[in-house]
Formats: structure tokens, C-alpha cells, sequence
């Protein structure tokens, strides 16, 4: 019996693979253009220059995993991912920051996205559709420690749980579907990044306290020296006459 169950798993995805030039597709797009494109309608843009901050090991990840579903069970899809939090984060802050983003080392001056990669995983579903078309979806959770000017810090974790791009009936490259899916995913949560980084900038900005009824250190320092004077007159006018 299961056996069965995984000849009809692979000949779900088999369909995909296999499906003449002519089998619809609501899936397009290419990596940064994807992520880019949850920025089309964007809020001002944050004062400052993103960088993201990838050691060795996160750059250069790449994962092959087997789909959380029957559907396709037996196949892989190899995920550069270090590739992917790179070009999808750096397209996606850079229509959010003033001075653009960039991934390298932490800069002085700039908002330091370090990112952790904590949770990976995607599926093939047929059962939303009855069996009609195959939707991808993608969970990843990913960790940033922001930290940025004026003292500003953040550690917060982003996930998006069975995100899509788009179903199809078939197509000739459904490990490009899946990866559709996660660039659409890292857009999201890159952006939510930098609402988050607007926020807290806005609440960690200095004030400027000679303004609005504030006092410079000079009118201060006055107000002081008069209030001495003020103090000694009075001490004087209140003790008593000496014999």
C-alpha cells in the first residue's frame, strides 16, 4: 500500500515534469524581481544605508530537501539559500533605505541587519485544489539582529508559514515554482524588517531640547547665576541687624 501511495506521489510531480508546452502556469517571475515586487508600493524612505551582515557559513548554504508532502515525496529541490537571503534581501531594502543596502561587513553609521537562518521547509499541495493543480508553499523563520544609529537595537525573529507565489496545472520546472515561492517570502520578511527599523528609528531619534520652549546651556547656565544672586539678595535681606 505504500508503495502505491509513493508511485502516485511521484507521478503527481511526474505530471509537472512531464506536461506538454501548451499546460497552463500562475507562476513567474525570477528572484530578485520577485522580492522586489512586494516593494512596488513602498512608504518614504528610511534616512540611512542597510547593510547585511552573512558570516561564511549562512552565504554559502545551499539545501537539498525532500517537499513536507506526499506529492513529489520522493524528489528534491536544491535551494542556494545563502544566495537567495542575499539578493532577495538586498533588492527589497534597497527600495526601502535612502542610501541603498548592501551585504558585507558592519558599517559604522549604517542599520547592521546580522541574519540567522532558524527553519527551512516547503510542500507541494494538491489537496486546496482537489487534485486540479499543485500550489508550492513555502515556511521559513529567519533571525535579525538590527542594530543602527542613535543606539538603536532589535532582535526579532520573521517567519511566513505556507506562502505561495501562485499554483499550476504543470510545468517543466517545479523546483523553480518552490523557489518563486521563497523569494516571495524573503520579500515579505524583509520589508517587515524595515518597518520594524523605521519604527524604532523614529523612537530612538535625539530631540533637539532648544527647541519648543527648551533652554540652550547658555540660558541655562544664566538662569542658574541669577538665581544665586536672587538666593544671596535674600539671604541678606533676612538676617538679622549685627549689634
Amino acid at each position: 500500500m505504500r508503495r502505491n501511495n509513493l508511485a502516485a506521489a511521484v507521478f503527481a510531480v511526474g505530471v509537472v515534469m512531464t506536461a506538454p508546452a501548451y499546460a497552463q502556469d500562475a507562476t513567474a517571475g525570477s528572484s530578485a524581481e520577485s522580492a522586489a515586487e512586494t516593494s512596488a508600493t513602498t512608504p518614504a524612505p528610511i534616512a540611512g544605508k542597510a547593510v547585511l551582515v552573512m558570516d561564511d557559513t549562512l552565504l554559502n548554504m545551499t539545501l537539498k530537501q525532500h517537499p513536507a508532502s506526499y506529492t513529489g515525496a520522493l524528489t528534491t529541490v536544491t535551494v542556494p539559500m545563502g544566495e537567495k537571503l542575499r539578493d532577495d534581501g538586498v533588492a527589497a531594502l534597497k527600495a526601502r533605505f535612502s542610501d541603498g543596502a548592501e551585504q558585507g561587513a558592519a558599517q559604522d553609521g549604517a542599520y547592521n541587519i546580522a541574519l540567522r537562518l532558524d527553519g527551512f521547509s516547503y510542500k507541494y499541495d494538491s489537496l486546496s485544489t482537489f487534485g486540479m493543480a499543485v500550489t508550492p508553499r513555502v515556511t521559513i523563520t529567519v533571525t535579525a539582529d538590527i542594530t543602527g544609529p542613535n543606539g538603536m537595537a532589535l532582535h526579532k525573529a520573521y517567519s511566513r508559514a505556507d506562502l505561495t507565489a501562485g499554483h499550476y496545472v504543470a510545468s517543466f520546472k517545479p523546483a523553480q515554482k518552490v523557489l518563486n515561492s521563497l523569494d516571495k517570502a524573503l520579500g515579505e520578511i524583509f520589508n517587515e524588517m524595515a518597518d520594524d527599523v523605521a519604527a524604532a528609528a523614529t523612537s530612538s531619534a535625539p530631540t533637539d531640547t532648544t527647541a519648543d520652549g527648551g533652554m540652550s546651556a547658555s540660558s541655562s547656565s544664566e538662569m542658574s547665576s541669577s538665581d544665586a544672586a536672587s538666593s544671596d539678595s535674600a539671604s541678606s535681606s533676612a538676617a538679622p541687624a549685627q549689634p
